[in-house]
């Protein structure tokens, strides 16, 4: 839902691919270019209601708040994993949200360029397509 969305409002249209590791992963998704950025439609829409949730984030992060006045996840944009156990990296060609960690999921995505050893990022990052057409682009 998020990537659809995103890409229906045009949010990827002329993002760079910042981050290009020969034989593992491309990644791309960040309006920034640097890998730094980016945001989820949840962030979008709710930033819209509620005000700037970035800023609330940057605040706790640099401790002006309190653990106990924390921003939700939904006020910083984030959504859940939707990790699915049966579904594993184990091939060239998948498309996975890239995260800092669990739950962290914003507009950042990768694609892998090979199938294995891989093993070790199950788990920790929703795969949610898969290249059918040009593959031997990513070669």
């Amino acid at each position: 839902l998020n990537f659809l969305k995103l890409a229906k409002l045009k949010y990827y249209n002329n993002n760079l691919i910042f981050l290009v590791e020969k034989n593992f992963l491309i990644q791309s998704g960040d309006p920034t270019g640097t890998g730094k950025g980016g945001r989820s439609i949840f962030g979008i829409l709710n930033e819209k209601s509620i005000g700037n949730g970035e800023k609330e984030a940057q605040n706790f992060k640099r401790g002006s708040q309190s653990p106990k006045h924390a921003p939700s996840m939904k006020t910083v944009g984030y959504f859940e994993d939707e990790i699915r156990p049966d579904i594993e990296l184990n091939k060239k060609g998948l498309l996975c949200m890239a995260n800092t960690g669990p739950n962290t999921n914003t507009s950042q995505f990768f694609v892998t360029l090979r199938g294995d050893d891989l093993e070790y990022l199950n788990g920790k990052h929703t795969i949610f397509g898969e290249v059918v057409e040009g593959l031997e682009t990513l070669d």
